[in-house]
């Protein structure tokens, strides 16, 4: 069994709308990527939150689950999305055998045990083989896939062994005010006017186009007693969750469901957009919906509830199965046979084969350009990075820190001027792609060294390059502001870099890099220490980070200068800045802080560090490797920290280092024989020659100067005759 489960069939995606789908069933149209699957493991967190556990009934599940003479317990979770709830029930019940089945790969947060299997298959076709396997099956907000209820409930009694339990969890796609009535018809200028209402109800509309068969929610308990004595009992919960903490008096863990919750609403506006869009509206209306709703979710002026349905039947220790359905009485279920991890079999947005920008390592794709950077580029690393923008964006309040002047510089000026901005190591695109919606009048250039895939559509006034900081920044042209996060990890030479940022930075302009420290630091604040493994009270996320920036160094020296970046700006050759400025922050990584000791928005964004972290034990295995750490070690360490992270037993922060620093402003007072044009400098002599005269553009002469040099071997071409005729009368 591979490290992140077996796959027994793994399904093709298909794209729509710039997410990827499932190909199995038309009529489930939410995502099957791994930023859904990082939504989905938020909704897990907030449901199980609000549940208080895994399930209502945990007497039930345990006595369905307790060790039989025998018989070997078994659970399967329909719909298994990221596999959250199937691994989790896998490690409360290690005796027990846990299949997740879904329409795709799944992608999960941390290391499924071994007693954790997944499948992909779609529950409307042939369940047989599944016939008297399971004591449990748990099936949470699948019921939009389910082409006919009625028939899926009397599978579920043939895939039951007496004595079972069957949990049913979904969402109604309606929203409730704060007094818990329905929203029902809304008019656009109602002050409570709920945006997410909006996108919610159509989405339940467009669902029902797709799916005929959707049954209304609060129908199952009846469905579910149609089938007759199969059930010993049949109960029913409603349960409500805010929609953000928008009321002071709720109690801390409601207050962190509400969280939860706006976040997994704030993620599913653009999960919607391939459903939403399937009801023929325009695509400015469906943006319009989505942009709304996500100013609404931001600005928690709505007081809102989302509202799910749980239902719990067990089947009675009587039931009869039908004629010729087989009970798996045997000490361990059918082995399913192992295939390539989800993680391989999910990056079908990029041909290994044909993509000379990537290559396979270890399981995972790097980029094949820039050997110093060695983190991985495909769609898991990329959902990472996105979870990590969301949680740097919620400390700083903005994509930028606010003091930094961005804001500013790219305000729409009364000229029509229309600022340029270059994200350099764009990664998944987020802050690029955040950039060009707050600020559509800019143009907004990322680079990377791999292909970039974004979790959301790009505006149009934003596009991506490939290529390299080291020789492709001057290609590009100028930019007002120049934004590098997370990159000089890549970087060999600083100082050679941070030049060639300011040749192209205009006047006035604005570099803004934001890098980690390589350490962890505790609740106190303070960097930890060298770990060893060998102490039981090892902190396993630290060991690894540790690992991995001795091995980074190893094989770019040059990363070793990190603590010295505002040094390196300071000392570049001909003072090209005029102000230079800095600051640190800290990222909690897990939503430990309670109400006193900050805000929301930072137990939301540890959260999202956590998501994002959870991801990293695996994604530094590649480099680890290389540097000589066993595969087994690795995995080993990997499953700590994980655990670690999981159950919040060590309680830290990630710290971030910012600088920004502006090039010299361009004096109002032209030199003569000189006119200001979108702020640069052109000569008045030749109308012929259109290319600048100021500074900016010298530098770039210079740099172009000497890469000539360098070619030629000298001043001229060797054979040219320069050289002889130069020569003094005495060389004569």
């Amino acid at each position: 069994m591979d490290s992140r489960g077996c796959l027994k069939v793994a399904a093709p995606l298909r794209e729509v709308h710039g997410r990827q789908l499932n190909s199995l069933n038309e009529s489930y149209m939410l995502p099957a990527d791994v930023t859904e699957h990082t939504r989905l493991d938020l909704q897990h967190d907030m449901l199980t939150t609000r549940i208080g556990g895994l399930f209502l009934c945990p007497e039930s599940v345990s006595r369905a689950l307790e060790p039989r003479q025998g018989v070997r317990p078994a659970v399967l979770d329909v719909g298994t999305g990221s596999g959250s709830w199937a691994i989790a029930v896998a490690r409360m019940f290690p005796h027990a055998d846990v299949v997740g089945l879904d329409l795709a790969p799944v992608n999960p947060i941390s290391q499924p045990p071994t007693n954790c299997q997944f499948e992909c298959g779609d529950v409307n076709n042939d369940l047989t083989r599944f016939y008297g396997r399971f004591d449990v099956i748990h099936a949470r907000a699948i019921i939009q896939g389910i082409r006919d209820y009625p028939a899926f409930l009397q599978e579920v009694v043939k895939m039951l062994r007496p004595g079972g339990v069957f949990i049913s969890l979904e969402a109604q796609f309606e929203l409730f005010d704060a007094a818990r009535k329905p929203f029902g018809a809304q008019i656009s200028s109602d002050p409570n006017y709920s945006w997410m209402h909006k996108l919610l109800t159509s989405a339940g509309k467009a669902m029902r186009a797709r799916n005929p068969g959707l049954p209304e929610l609060e129908r199952i308990p009846s469905r579910l007693a149609e089938l007759g004595d199969v059930w010993q009992e049949i109960s029913s919960t409603v349960l409500y969750t805010p929609i953000g903490d928008w009321d002071p008096q709720m109690p801390p863990i409601e207050r962190q469901v509400g969280e939860l919750m706006a976040r997994n609403c704030l993620q599913f506006t653009e999960a919607a957009r391939p459903l939403l869009s399937s009801l023929g509206e325009p695509s400015e209306v469906v943006e319009t919906w989505i942009s709304n709703t996500q100013r609404e979710l931001r600005e928690a002026k709505v007081k809102q509830y989302g509202r799910f349905f749980q239902r719990i039947s067990a089947a009675s220790s009587e039931l009869d199965k039908p004629e010729g359905i087989k009970l798996f009485n045997t000490c361990q279920l059918p082995s399913l046979a192992p295939t390539p991890s989800p993680a391989k079999e999910h990056m079908d947005t990029t041909d290994k084969t044909q993509n000379p920008a990537l290559k396979e390592l270890f399981g995972r794709m790097v980029n094949n350009t820039n050997d110093a950077y060695m983190l991985p580029a495909d769609l898991i690393e990329h959902a990472r990075l996105d979870s990590q923008h969301e949680a740097i964006c919620l400390i700083l309040g903005a994509a930028f820190p606010r003091q930094s002047g961005v804001d500013r510089l790219l305000s729409p000026r009364p000229d029509g001027y229309k600022p340029r901005v270059l994200d350099i190591g764009t990664g998944a695109g987020s802050w690029a792609i955040a950039i060009a919606k707050a600020y559509p009048h800019v143009e907004v250039v990322g680079l990377d060294v791999a292909p970039v895939n974004a979790s959301t559509t790009s505006p149009e006034n934003c596009r991506f390059e490939q290529g390299d900081a080291h020789t492709d920044l001057d290609r590009l042209g100028c930019f007002d502001v120049i934004h590098a996060r997370a990159v000089l990890q890549g970087i060999k030479d600083f100082t050679a870099c941070f030049a060639q940022v300011a040749a192209i930075l205009n006047p006035g302009g604005i570099f803004l890099t934001i890098e980690p420290e390589m350490s962890l630091f505790d609740e106190a604040k303070e960097p930890f220490g060298i770990q060893d493994v060998n102490d039981p009270n090892c902190f396993w996320s630290q060991k690894l980070f540790t690992a991995y920036y001795e091995a980074t160094i190893k094989r770019n020296p040059g990363f070793a200068e990190l603590p010295k970046v505002r040094r390196i700006l300071e000392s570049l050759a001909e003072d090209p800045w005029e102000r230079i400025a800095g600051d640190t922050f800290y990222l909690p990584v897990g939503p430990f802080l309670e109400d006193r000791l900050g805000p929301a928005s930072q137990r939301i964004a540890g959260e999202l560090m956590r998501q994002a972290s959870m991801k990293m034990p695996r994604g530094i295995q590649p480099l680890l490797i290389l540097h000589g750490y066993s595969p087994e070690d690795l995995n080993r360490w990997a499953a700590l920290a994980e655990d670690q992270m999981t159950n919040m037993t060590v309680k830290f922060y990630m710290k971030l280092e910012y600088f920004t620093s502006s090039p010299v402003a361009m004096s109002s007072d032209n030199p003569p024989g000189l006119k200001e044009f979108d702020g640069r400098l052109y000569n008045t002599t030749s109308e012929s020659y259109l290319l600048p005269a100021d500074n900016t553009e010298h530098r770039r002469l210079d740099t172009q100067h000497q890469a000539i040099i360098t070619m030629l071997g000298g001043l001229t071409p060797a054979g040219s005759g320069v050289d002889e005729l130069l020569a003094t009368p005495a060389e004569h």
